[in-house]
């Protein structure tokens, strides 16, 4: 008897699956030329057609429905018709074996088809060991419009659930993809290649979806490197209510602002904005917390405004400090709009102080585009490295560029310099194209001039100023001067004497080690230093004239001094007696000259010799044998030299 019933199980499955192959093989051959997806589709919606047509629906199906195929069962729903459709019916162990199709519209979307094969329909149901699930029939990818595809993977995870009843609910999980107007942020989407929206959701109303999404990290095409971090976001693809706490912002052009729960989109309630690399600081990228945003079919809209952003020095302009008070963002379909920067800009060479700037910022194919504007204060007087300040006239202009991804801001500045430091005071002096900029050698030049009446006094000794320039060489700056010295009254008469000097300042830019970033320029003042001092004298007694020129890290002298000093004693010492010095150090010797010259008259015969010069020198050599007046110069390589010549 066991051995009988086992037989005729197998010979019924038998005929059921040929069964089966007769309805793939008319499914197939009517559709050659499709996939195997679009046959399945084309005879689902076929089939669900032909049971619309024949008005062939029921409420509850059983298996007296079955005498009539094809059969559907229809649900109702609020704002959609569900048919469950049934094509075959074959007796079988325990009822009959049925195959059932629906076809479901997400979102707006085209209808996506889910099948099930061989279910077992009993007198009270569904066979309770078998699922009931419609599975999604394969792999299905939807382009929702020009920005967004919906991939539904047909692994079991997307189905329907249903009884006899007809329609109960349906999982959906799946992801959006983003187009190529949204990238996604190298730093923080872990090597993804596009971006993504992974959802899931379960709902009995295929028109009333709202479920939450994990988004990639993204940037937005035109907007440099500026990276959105969604934490809280939805996607609505309901016809009957928006995601909880919906807010549509105030730049977004709304086509549904009478009914905004017809609005389908991507809410982003909450999300962490990392603003552009040149915004950042040296801890890292800024970044802040925004609200409210919205993904529809033409990109990303919401507006947002933070204040402050960076305190002063937290914002590096390549050596050039800068702070962030307030930054405003609109964004529209995908375009940045609106944005405005405003804050302070420290000037390294007028010691950090700062000057206002506010800054409009647009959205190109290229990146972000800067247009600032710099408040120059022409009653305040600024800092200087050199000690003192300058008053700026309103001529003066600083600018600002973004060069691969930083700020590069530069000066030109014209005013008056006033200089005061431990050495001297001088005030009202003219510059103008003082040019300023944050790469070396950071000071490209300027021009000074000075009026014939200025002057100043160090050690109580008063100095006119005869002319300035400027000097720059590897990151230092000198303001040298030729001044004339007042050695006695303005009575006196015969006495001239003369000073060359540099007002001195550096600037340096340390990079760190470990980061190798970068740091900010700092000048500061070097002090001051005499570079040379002359005297020409001439009263009724005496002469005397004289030249000493100072050196320091000279390439040539190293650190020293040479001297040249003439005079006469008229009726005494009619012709000049001269004397030539040179004491320093280079390297790790020391050097010196001394050199005498003395008018004589002694007569040798028929020869008659008018000067005897004699001198020595330690390390030093001449440097021209054949000029008329000898140089000389260090060098280790010698010894103890003596000078005697006559003449």
């Amino acid at each position: 008897m066991l051995a009988n019933k086992s037989c005729y199980r197998t010979v019924i499955i038998g005929i059921l699956l040929l069964w089966d192959l007769y309805f793939t093989y008319a499914q197939t051959t009517t559709t050659q030329t499709l996939t195997a997806t679009q046959q399945k589709e084309t005879y689902i919606t076929n089939l669900l057609a032909a049971i619309q047509e024949n008005g062939n629906t029921v409420t509850e199906l059983s298996q007296q429905n079955l005498k009539n195929l094809p059969v559907g069962i229809k649900r109702t729903l609020l704002n959609n018709e569900i048919t469950i459709g049934i094509d075959s019916a074959i007796p079988a162990p325990g009822g009959m074996m049925i195959n059932a199709y629906t076809k479901i519209k997400i979102g707006g979307s085209k209808a996506i088809c889910f099948e099930a094969k061989h279910l077992i329909l009993t007198p009270t149901g569904i066979m309770s060991s078998q699922s009931s699930k419609l599975a999604l029939i394969s792999d299905i990818e939807i382009a929702l419009n020009e920005k967004f595809r919906l991939l539904l993977p047909g692994d079991g995870t997307n189905f329907v659930e249903w009884d006899c009843k007809g329609f109960k609910s349906v999982n959906l999980k799946g992801l959006f993809k983003f187009s190529g107007d949204f990238i996604p942020d190298p730093e923080l989407s872990k090597n993804a290649t596009e971006v993504t929206a992974a959802f899931e959701a379960n709902t009995t109303d295929p028109s009333d979806i709202v479920a939450s999404i994990s988004i990639t990290p993204f940037r937005i095409s035109g907007m440099g490197d500026m990276a959105f971090s969604v934490t809280n976001a939805s996607v609505d693809m309901s016809d009957f209510a928006n995601a909880p706490g919906f807010v549509i912002p105030a730049a977004y052009q709304n086509p549904y602002k009478e009914i905004p729960a017809l609005w389908r989109g991507f809410f982003l309630k909450d999300l962490k904005v990392y603003l552009p690399s040149e915004l950042s600081s040296e801890k890292g990228r800024t970044v802040i917390d925004v609200h409210n945003m919205l993904i529809d079919d033409s990109g990303v809209s919401g507006d947002f405004s933070v204040t402050p952003v960076l305190s002063f020095g937290e914002g590096d302009a390549s050596g050039w400090p800068f702070s962030v008070d307030k930054l405003g963002i609109t964004i529209t379909q995908n375009k940045l709009t609106g944005g405005l920067l405003s804050g302070k800009l420290g000037v390294p060479f007028l010691k950090n102080d700062t000057l206002g700037f506010a800054a409009q910022i647009q959205g190109t194919t290229q990146g972000l585009k800067y247009t600032f504007s710099v408040t120059t204060n022409a009653t305040r007087i600024f800092n200087l490295p050199f000690g003192g300040g300058l008053q700026l006239d309103k001529g003066s202009t600083i600018q600002v560029e973004l060069l691969n991804g930083k700020f590069m801001p530069s000066a030109m500045l014209n005013g008056i310099l006033l200089l005061e430091n431990d050495a001297l005071k001088a005030r009202g002096l003219r510059f103008e194209q003082l040019h300023l900029t944050a790469e070396a050698p950071y000071l490209l030049g300027g021009k000074f001039s000075v009026a014939s009446s200025i002057g100043f006094k160090i050690q109580n000794f008063s100095f006119c100023i005869d002319s300035i320039a400027l000097g720059i060489s590897n990151g230092k700056a000198a303001l040298g001067f030729n001044v004339i010295v007042a050695l006695m009254s303005s009575s006196d008469k015969g006495i001239a004497a003369w000073a060359r000097f540099e007002v001195n300042a550096s600037v340096e830019r340390k990079t760190d080690p470990e980061t190798g970033l970068k740091g900010k320029q700092q000048w500061q003042y070097d002090g001051v230093r005499i570079k040379s001092m002359g005297i020409d004298c001439e009263l009724s007694i005496f002469t005397l004239k004289g030249e000493l020129t100072f050196y320091k890290n000279d390439e040539v002298y190293g650190n020293g001094f040479h001297g040249e000093v003439a005079f006469t004693i008229k009726k005494i010492v009619p012709r000049p007696v001269s004397v030539e010095i040179y004491f320093g150090t280079k390297d790790d010797y020391k050097y010196w000259f001394v050199k005498v010259s003395v008018p004589v008259r002694i007569q040798i015969g028929t020869v008659t010799l008018l000067r005897i010069t004699g001198g020595a020198y330690n390390r030093m050599k001449r440097k021209d044998q054949t000029s008329s007046k000898p140089v000389y110069i260090p060098d280790d390589n010698c010894g103890l030299g003596f000078i005697a010549e006559i003449g």
